[in-house]
């Protein structure tokens, strides 16, 4: 006898719609999030994307052979920091650090966003699907930011690297057959992974100089570009950018080293110290 339609159970579980009503939310408060410069708010108040990461395997290695301090493995210490760090992550309210920048309602409503949209950013990337919603709503984004590498040998000298994503001349250049290759380079500022595994891998391309010193260190900038706005010489504005001119007066935001394989960001006041003594490099040939 034929079941009648009424009697057929739902078409999905409960489960099922909540996990399909989760992904809507994200898609659809994504799409209205992405027109916000929340990474800037982010990054102007000083927090992180994400929790403090795990160690990497070398690291691993290192602390679990150094020796223990207080009767407490280093290395169990470094997981317990991770942990901690995902507590504060989740806490809801500004920590110290920002509560003072925070003074009206406005200012609350951006920590708001900027709070629960990276929260949704380390949710897809945990599960391994980060979404890009400039398939769902328009490129409202003002402007650029692109790495670029500075390697200091053992000898004192220095070398430039500029990557694709970051032209010499910003009205002239093309990406044609590019697409793989830029799609690692722009992920060179945003993710931990991706500028580590770069740092390394140009270490290796340019593993000496042509005196034959070998790298000691890798640093990485930030170089920011602004589009032009609306009314403005498209060209004059991306012209006067080329360079850009002292790109680097503000120093580099993370030191690479070569020998420990460890990477690091670096202190507003390292950063200027650290510049000075790139300064004083001089480039190789």
């Amino acid at each position: 006898m034929a079941t009648s339609p009424s009697a057929c159970g739902p078409r999905f579980s409960w489960p099922m719609r909540l996990f399909l009503t989760a992904i809507l939310v994200d898609i659809i408060y994504h799409s209205f999030s992405s027109l916000t410069p929340y990474r800037d708010w982010l990054e102007d108040w000083k927090l992180e994307r994400y929790p403090k990461r795990l160690p990497t395997w070398g690291e691993i290695a290192e602390l679990g052979n150094a020796a223990p301090a207080d009767k407490q493995s280093p290395l169990v210490n470094r997981i317990y920091e991770t942990l901690d760090s995902v507590w504060d992550y989740f806490k809801p309210w500004p920590p110290g650090s920002v509560r003072g920048k925070i003074v009206d309602r406005e200012d609350h409503g951006m920590y708001l966003l900027a709070w629960t949209t990276s929260r949704l950013d380390f949710f897809e990337n945990l599960i391994g699907v980060p979404q890009r919603w400039s398939m769902f709503s328009p490129n409202a984004s003002k402007g650029a930011t692109v790495g670029r590498l500075r390697l200091l040998y053992a000898d004192g000298t220095r070398r430039d690297v500029r990557l694709l994503a970051d032209p010499a001349d910003l009205t002239c250049y093309s990406h044609w057959l590019e697409e793989k290759v830029l799609d690692c380079e722009l992920k060179v500022i945003g993710d931990w992974d991706s500028r580590y595994g770069y740092c390394n891998y140009i270490t290796h391309r340019h593993a000496r100089n042509a005196g034959g010193s070998p790298v000691a260190a890798v640093y990485v900038y930030k170089i920011k570009y602004r589009y032009p706005n609306p009314g403005e010489d498209p060209v004059k504005v991306l012209k006067s950018q080329s360079g850009p001119p002292n790109w680097d007066s503000e120093g580099p935001t993370w030191e690479y080293q070569v020998e420990t394989a460890r990477m690091r960001k670096l202190a507003d006041s390292e950063r200027t110290e650290t510049q000075k003594r790139l300064a004083r490099a001089q480039p190789t040939p």
